[in-house]
């Protein structure tokens, strides 16, 4: 196949996006079938496969469907959704050692589970998708950290130098499930996908040998867990938009957005963007990292983003003042250790 002809499900995509662009007050009734097509089936296999990952608490690894059969292990899955006795099978927590010491949980769902939850994320995430605000660049199609770089670069260039940097508390693990549902039913009404949905944020944690249930939370380390965290966040950049903050008459206040991590830049006086973004994100059930969120004047501090640090500077030779980015301190000792741990083996 020539690789720059649409698939199916591309072509798929591109239908429920144009339809959700062009209605944007539609909701989607007839989704559920799409997903267990075979032609959808295997790309969510494809991506899951690509992505790699270590088994769920079933144990099955990708080698060990690849030798017994990936289109028997994919049929096998197309027979359970349509007959609805898919039943997803509990996360393995599993933790990974941040910078500061501090472990991070993930929960790792097991490869059918992650199968099924890319499945659902090819079919719902365009009708998302084509509303999602220019702020937000985190875990979307054709969007990156380089992207919001480059932005809060061009802000700061702008002259844009007051800066509230901030992330939230436990972002992830702290999302209402009740709230989250309400904001995805209100472009599905497909019950058997919202059914689908619960069922993954129901299905519990299986530490220590126990399961233990969650009330809160889309676990990182789920396929699903970034796009319905952007659906869930989205309400803050409606917010931004409906208050005009970024209007240039206005606050002049503009929101770079990569998941929970954020920065506003602004000319002006940063109180009423920091009120709103404290008070929306507070009505959503989420805190603002006490340690991690201050106000800094970039032509005489810096601040830290997505791993790269940020000041406005003098060019020594012709007096001009600029936008310095650079790979933060923490990227560089990181940097510095992986390169150790290279050197000692």
């Amino acid at each position: 196949m020539n690789l720059k002809t649409p698939s199916s499900v591309q072509y798929l995509q591109q239908a429920l996006a144009g339809r959700s662009k062009s209605e944007p007050g539609k909701r989607f009734y007839s989704l559920y079938d799409k997903v267990y097509r075979n032609d959808v089936l295997w790309a969510a296999w494809r991506r899951v496969k690509a992505n790699g990952g270590s088994c769920g608490v079933d144990g099955m690894t990708i080698e060990r469907i690849v030798k017994s059969g990936e289109g028997e292990f994919l049929a096998t899955i197309s027979k359970e959704l349509k007959s609805k006795s898919y039943d997803p099978k509990a996360l393995r927590r599993h933790y990974i050692l941040k910078q500061n010491g501090k472990k991070r949980p993930l929960g790792i769902p097991a490869l059918k589970d992650r199968v099924v939850q890319q499945a659902v994320r090819l079919v719902i995430e365009p009708i998302f998708e084509v509303h999602f605000s220019e702020a937000s660049y985190g875990f979307r199609p054709g969007r990156n950290c380089h992207g919001a770089v480059e932005e809060v670069k061009k802000f700061l260039q702008w002259g844009l130098t007051t800066v509230i940097e901030t992330d939230i508390v436990d972002c992830f693990g702290s999302i209402p499930h009740s709230e989250l549902m309400k904001k995805v039913a209100e472009r599905i009404s497909d019950k058997k996908i919202l059914w689908l949905i619960k069922s993954w944020l129901k299905c519990g944690v299986m530490e220590n040998g126990r399961i233990r249930s969650t009330i809160a939370g889309t676990p990182q380390g789920g396929v699903i867990s970034p796009l319905l965290a952007n659906i869930y966040l989205n309400a803050l950049d409606r917010k931004w938009k409906e208050r005009k903050m970024d209007n240039r008459w206005g606050y002049d206040a503009h929101l770079v957005r990569y998941a929970d991590d954020m920065v506003i830049l602004t000319g002006k006086s940063p109180k009423e963007p920091f009120r709103l973004l404290k008070e929306t994100l507070e009505a959503a059930g989420l805190t603002m990292h006490p340690e991690k969120t201050r106000i800094v004047d970039a032509k005489t501090g810096h601040f830290d983003f997505l791993g790269f640090n940020f000041r406005k500077v003098k060019n020594p030779r012709s007096g001009k003042v600029f936008a310095l980015v650079q790979p933060s301190q923490k990227a560089q000792k990181a940097l510095r250790e992986k390169i150790r741990e290279l050197v000692r083996k």
